[in-house]
This record gives structure tokens, sequence and C-alpha cells, in this order.
């Protein structure tokens, strides 16, 4: 009732006072809360050893949720000494129980081979589980292992078809790769139009890759009027956010003699990223509500100077063949999930843990809504001009996507 303000006036540190008293008489879903309360700072103040004793409390009575958010503190190392070892065994007792998150987790763990043999069938297996129950992060990952044919036959199809689930629920990762699979006509019919949209979703969530990529769609004219102008604004944002390769994109494109003449917005200074909680993985920003990226929000993450480009006569047009492939694998970007006090796992990642991330748990009934601290995934360069997010694999902290 505290915590979510309901018949009283919302106070975290009565929330803390009352969860601590259930928790000290073996409440497992107090405890579970309690420790998240401790690994956010919220109501109390943020102490990860104290965040790890009551997620153990909580975890050796069975609740997937506090075994999940257990087996996040080791791959972390936050709160007590990193083990990839003891992050998949609480991870693996989660999953067993169902916990989507803790069966994406585990999937990834067996993905990039830490703390178990690596295994693409078994990731598949794990991602799947997850995925049938509509988990978005694994859907996005399930997505990825058939666009790249790892531990499956490789099917564009049902990868668009994974993509496409993901990118319904609000997957960011997963609308950038779904706008590339129609920017190149893999598993859909080609559309530029149609992969404008979905690039321009996963901007509004402020995903790195889709400002890129959607920056390259203005500058090479693809499916929209070429705009030289709009592409350098997007790529400064994507500077701003801290994609350091956005910079040098701005700079082949002032280079290019078809630009001889013009005056164009770059940023100048050291493009401070300003932490969207996933970097580039493709996360929820941690900061203000990510709104549409409008011209003015563009304008104010950069400072305008006027370059005059002279360098040659001829206006020939870039390469429009950046068909790269690869697409942003939800192995690191911070997306964010919701964890449950009620047995589903919070989604927390590496990005999370940083100060600034989503930190609000909120109570639903008896349900802990835990801020989720995603991934940010690898991502993979496609040709000079753009990229495709490369689906983040939901691990440790359900990074996937």
């Amino acid at each position: 009732m505290y915590e979510l303000g309901q018949a009283v006036t919302a106070s975290p540190r009565e929330a803390v006072r009352w969860y601590l008293k259930a928790a000290n008489q073996g409440y497992a879903r107090a405890q579970f809360n309690l420790g998240s309360k401790y690994e956010l700072g919220i109501g109390v103040v943020k102490d990860e050893r104290e965040a790890v004793r009551w997620y153990r409390e909580a975890a050796n009575q069975g609740l997937a949720a506090a075994q999940c958010g257990l087996g996040i503190m080791f791959e972390q190392g936050r709160g007590v000494t990193k083990s990839d070892r003891e992050a998949v065994r609480w991870y693996r007792k989660a999953a067993v129980q169902g916990d989507a998150a803790a069966q994406t987790n585990l999937g990834t763990m067996y993905n990039d081979g830490r703390g178990v043999a690596p295994s693409d069938d078994e990731a598949v297996r794990w991602y799947r589980m997850a995925a049938e129950q509509g988990y978005a992060r694994a859907q996005c990952n399930l997505g990825f292992k058939f666009d790249q044919g790892e531990g499956v036959m490789q099917s564009d199809a049902e990868a668009v078809a994974w993509y496409r689930r993901a990118a319904i629920q609000g997957n960011p990762s997963a609308q950038c790769n779904l706008a590339v699979m129609f920017e190149h006509g893999r598993g859909v019919a080609h559309s530029f139009v149609e992969a404008r949209e979905w690039y321009e979703k996963a901007v509004a969530q402020r995903h790195v890759d889709s400002i890129v990529n959607l920056a390259v769609m203005f500058e090479m004219g693809k499916g929209v009027d070429k705009d030289v102008d709009k592409a350098l604004e997007l790529l400064a944002r994507a500077t701003e956010l801290g994609d350091a390769a956005a910079q040098g994109e701005i700079d082949r494109i002032l280079a290019s003699p078809r630009l001889r003449g013009r005056t164009a917005v770059v940023p100048i200074g050291d493009g401070g990223a300003s932490e969207a909680r996933g970097g580039s993985g493709g996360g929820a920003a941690a900061e203000s509500s990510p709104g549409r990226l409008d011209d003015s929000a563009l304008a104010s993450a950069s400072e305008e100077v006027e370059v005059d480009v002279e360098l040659g006569d001829d206006d020939t047009e870039g390469d429009d063949d950046d068909d790269d492939d690869g697409n942003d694998d939800d192995d690191d970007e911070e997306d964010e999930d919701e964890g449950f006090g009620d047995g589903t796992s919070p989604d927390r990642s590496t990005a999370a843990a940083e100060e600034g991330a989503e930190e609000g748990s909120v109570v639903a009934g008896m349900r802990t809504i835990s801020a989720a601290v995603g991934r940010a995934g690898a991502v993979v360069s496609s040709s000079p001009r753009g990229r495709r997010a490369k689906q983040r694999r939901s691990g440790g902290s359900c990074y996937l996507s």
C-alpha cells in the first residue's frame, strides 16, 4: 500500500519498514522486495550486499524471482564475488520453475559459453521456452538464432515471425531487427516504408543502432526524401548517446564530394554519452521519458556549427548496397523488463547496475515490479553506411533485446 500510495500517502521508507517486518518473519516475497529496495536504493541507502542477503533468503525458500535476481548479482559481481557458475546455478533453479527471465538469462549463458560449455542448441531451447510464454527479449533472441542459423535451421521467415512478436510488445532491438528485414527484403516483401516505421519506433526509445540506420536511410534517400542534414542530426544524437562509431559516419559524410558548399549540423566537444539504459543495445532510456525524436530534440543534442565542405565536383551518390545482415544481438542492450515478486524474475543487466538506470520498483498487489536492467547487445556494423541492431541475447539479467 505504501509502495503504491493506495489509501495512504506513498512512502518508500514506510514500505521498506513493513517489508522488513514481514521479511524477518521469513516471508519470501517480502524478502525479495526488500532486497530489491536495497539493490536500487529506494527507501533505504543503496547496499548491494544487503540486497544479496535478502535475495538469498528468499531464493533459498524457492522463490524464482529471487533466484533469478541472485543469479544476476553473481553474474555482475554486485554485492558478491562475480561468478558465472553461481549465476548459472541460480538461473537454472528459477528457469526450471518456468521463470521466463531466468530462462532467457540461462539461454544467454549457454549462448556465450559463460559458466557452462557454449551450446547453441541449449541456448535455443531456453530461449524458446521463454519466447513461448510471450517474453519479448527471448522472442527477439530466438528470432536472432533463426536469422543466423545458430542452433536451428536458418529461416528468415521464422526470424521475422519472432522479431515481429517482440517488436509489437515494444522491444526496441526487435523493432530494429524487423526494420532491417524489411529494408533488405529478407523473410518479408522489401519495403523501405515499413523499415522506416519500425526504425522510428525504436528511435523513439533512443535505440542507438536504429538512430544510425535511420540516418543512413535519410543520407541515401531510401524510402524518404534524401536529407543529409537530417542524417547528420540523427548521427549527432547517436554520438550524444555514446556511440563512438557515429562520429566516424559524420566525418565520412562531411568528406563526401557531394556535400560541396553545404552546411551541416555536427557535434563538437566530446559528445558525452547521455546514458540510456542499455546503451546502444536497446533498452528504454533511463533518463527523461524518451519521446519522439523530433527536430528540436535533435538540435539540442548537439551544438550547431556551420561547416563548408568544398572537396571536388563529383556529385556521385554513395552506394546503396548496404546489405549487411548483422542484426542486433540482444546481448547487451539495455532493455528493461519487469520482474515480479511472485516468481517472475527481474530482468536486470550490467548496464542497469549503473546509477541512472530506471530505478523504481512498483508493487502491484503482491507483485513487485523491479526496475529491470537490460544489457546492451553487441553491435554489428553493416556496410560502411549503417548497421543492423544485433538482437541482444538476454543473458545475465535478461539482456536479450
